[in-house]
């Protein structure tokens, strides 16, 4: 096939992003977990040392794996759009969309992208990626999920250990009532239980509330909003440099009456 009817010809410079995700997710993270362990760290410092339940070291287990999760997906963020901008500057130097590229090329969102616009130009000249920057953005957000989901675990994980807390409470008030007058040795073992149930209950609630409702939901907003920015990226390259190329090759396919051609062909 001649050249002039196998590449996709691609002109223009582009400039290199300057967000950087993870950088602006370590200053939310030193600043707000910094911020507590200062206000609060007595506190969580007691509730670690007096919890005979083991729902605030767990609820410090799991917000310790959450934020290194977070901090993963938002490495992530930040490779993908390294990525796609470097894929795009091989796109622009070749000048064509080559089958090459889109079969060598590192797995990426971007060549993920493009691989669909291809598809779809083979099919119908008139190429848009409305519905697949829906579908990137919903498989994006369902990587994130996780550390939203871990957020909603540790305030619940609170909410369950008031429960478990003020169970023993009253197990020690019961306890009370049964050794006032006869046992004072009894009647001290009653009003401990009680104190320390009341301790599980209420300092669970301080460390969900403040791991879970506080640190990872900002943590997590963060991550979203940079992720919003990706595919907004992302579907701003392809509008720009792609998909109008993808749909002259696409149209002069149609005139030719060949529009059903395997990939190679289209690309190579």
């Amino acid at each position: 096939m001649a050249e002039s009817k196998s590449t996709h010809e691609l002109t223009d410079t582009l400039s290199e992003p300057k967000v950087n995700a993870f950088r602006e997710w370590m200053i939310y993270s030193v600043i707000f977990t910094g911020l507590i362990l200062l206000l609060c760290g007595r506190l969580i410092y007691l509730a670690l040392l007096s919890d005979v339940t083991g729902i605030c070291i767990l609820i410090l287990v799991l917000f310790v794996c959450a934020l290194a999760r977070n901090a993963w997906d938002v490495s992530y963020i930040d490779r993908q759009r390294s990525l796609a901008h470097q894929q795009v500057q091989e796109l622009i130097k070749s000048n064509k969309i080559s089958a090459a590229f889109l079969k060598n090329s590192e797995p990426s969102i971007l060549r993920d992208h493009l691989l669909n616009l291809n598809a779809i130009a083979k099919k119908d000249p008139m190429v848009s990626q409305e519905n697949l920057v829906v579908l990137m953005q919903s498989k994006l957000n369902a990587r994130l999920r996780l550390t939203e989901l871990a957020s909603s675990m540790l305030v619940t994980l609170g909410l369950v250990g008031t429960i478990v807390g003020l169970i023993g409470s009253v197990g020690g008030i019961s306890v009370v009532v049964e050794a006032v007058g006869s046992n004072r040795d009894q009647l001290m073992s009653g009003m401990r239980e009680t104190l320390g149930g009341m301790g599980t209950a209420f300092y669970t609630t301080l460390l969900g509330a403040l791991f879970g409702g506080i640190v990872l939901r900002i943590l997590s907003s963060v991550v979203n909003s940079h992720a919003d920015s990706l595919i907004a990226y992302i579907a701003e390259l392809a509008e720009v440099y792609m998909v109008p190329t993808l749909r002259r090759s696409s149209r002069k396919r149609t005139k030719n009456g060949n529009l059903e051609i395997d990939v190679t062909e289209v690309v190579s």
